[in-house]
């Protein structure tokens, strides 16, 4: 069938690159085209294997030689083996794919539609391969007990939480590019107006700013057999490559660095420490005072000159790490200096501490996250599909991917401070 179709698509002009680039209703269009010719070349070939005398026989007692009835017999179920495995069955919809073709259970189709994807569609990728012969088998019984007696679910790789980018509020998009409007040049304000006299003008330039969407992607590569054999397989995978995107997503967000073909995150944006009114002014300051001055620098932020800007810190982001050493710090009677929180909760003046191990260690972060802005082209789509002759060796490839974009405004990078905790302590300490 690959190299049939292949003939095929060069006979119309059209490269293998060019094939893949296209839609998949214009993929399944071009298969239903080829699967069409191809049943009717076999019909044609039945036809031509009557020679004239076997029509005329036919027509007249309806009897056939042992060798036309053969033949007709094999080209049939030729035909109907064609038929059977048309590849069209690819650019169905997972629910359908995973039904007739991988004959998987109700509750793992359910699994793939989880409540990350918003439509179904599919694509052709190539990938490594997963197969029964890629399980480790531990014990006496071997990968045969594993697959005859399989209990419970497959453990999954140990994931952070929370995701950063939740922090944010999304919505949608329908553009590729988005284009929003940045305050420049502010002026002028607000001031209370005796009766009859000129009211306070204020002023400033709005000046149109660009970002484009861009596009995280993972795949797996697996065979019928494991998907059949291995309990729980496709809903692992499923959630394997969603968890994939997210943590891609988490760290664009965080700190893509806005080149290429990555995001603009925060970190790339933010404001650096400088410690506001109480630089230069706290006696030996540790890591705790650090993250209330960076608190302080956001609330007296100003946009036009002598007005603060109203941010309001609401999450901090630290490492791990660094968390656990300003919880473990003490005095000189070993006395904890962290103030006491909840139960379970870590806040700095009411603001809570968010562990998240892709901050770098002695780094901090500290921001009002209503300012920045998480735009959904696509959320989390899944895709099945083959490619060139997956089909003939029952493998299937399961892609997972999203499109997105996130900005801040430039009068709002003074909503998001970064720093490093060494640094700061210096720039706070009283002389």
């Amino acid at each position: 069938m690959k190299k049939k179709f292949n003939l095929f698509l060069e006979e119309k002009g059209i490269s293998k690159a060019d094939f893949l680039a296209k839609a998949a209703a214009e993929q399944g269009e071009l298969h239903n085209e080829f699967q069409e010719s191809q049943f009717k070349g076999l019909e044609d070939l039945i036809s031509k294997k009557l020679d004239s005398s076997e029509i005329e026989s036919l027509k007249k007692d309806g009897t056939l030689s042992d060798e036309i009835k053969g033949e007709v017999v094999r080209l049939a179920n030729e035909l109907k083996s064609l038929k059977e495995v048309a590849p069209v069955a690819q650019f169905k919809s997972v629910e359908q794919e995973l039904t007739e073709q991988l004959s998987l259970k109700k509750s793992e189709i359910d699994s793939i539609k989880d409540g990350d994807s918003k439509k179904i569609v599919l694509s052709v990728k190539a990938a490594a391969t997963m197969t029964t012969g890629n399980v480790t088998a531990v014990g006496t019984g071997g990968l045969s007990m594993l697959l005859n007696q399989f209990e419970g679910g497959i453990t999954p790789l140990p994931r952070s939480a929370p995701f950063f980018a939740d922090l944010f509020a999304s919505a949608p998009t329908s553009g590729n590019t988005i284009s929003y409007a940045e305050m420049k040049n502010p002026d002028g304000g607000a001031g209370m107006t005796g009766e009859g006299s000129a009211k306070t003008q204020a002023d400033f330039d709005l000046v149109e700013a660009k970002t484009n969407v861009r596009k995280i992607t993972s795949y797996i590569k697996t065979s019928k057999e494991a998907l059949d054999d291995i309990p729980a397989l496709a809903g692992e995978i499923n959630n394997e490559l969603v968890t994939l995107i997210k943590l891609k997503k988490d760290s664009e967000v965080l700190a893509g660095a806005g080149t290429g073909n990555t995001l603009s995150g925060v970190i790339t944006n933010a404001t650096a420490f400088t410690g506001g009114a109480l630089a230069l002014s706290v006696v030996t300051p540790n890591n705790y005072d650090v993250l209330v001055a960076g608190i302080t620098q956001i609330a007296t932020a100003e946009v036009i000159s002598g007005q603060p800007a109203g941010f309001m810190a609401n999450v901090i982001v630290m490492n791990p790490s660094d968390v656990a050493l300003m919880k473990l710090t003490k005095d000189a009677n070993k006395n904890y200096i962290f103030p006491v929180t909840l139960p379970g909760s870590t806040s700095v003046m009411e603001v809570p501490v968010i562990s998240n191990a892709r901050m770098t260690a002695g780094d901090f972060l500290i921001m009002d996250s209503s300012k920045g802005n998480l735009r959904i082209k696509e959320d989390i789509t899944l895709s099945v599909g083959y490619e060139n002759d997956d089909f003939t060796k029952n493998l299937v490839t399961i892609l997972a991917e999203m499109r997105l974009a996130f900005y801040i405004k430039s009068q709002h990078v003074k909503a998001f401070v970064k720093g490093t905790f060494s640094t700061a302590i210096t720039a706070l300490t009283k002389a």
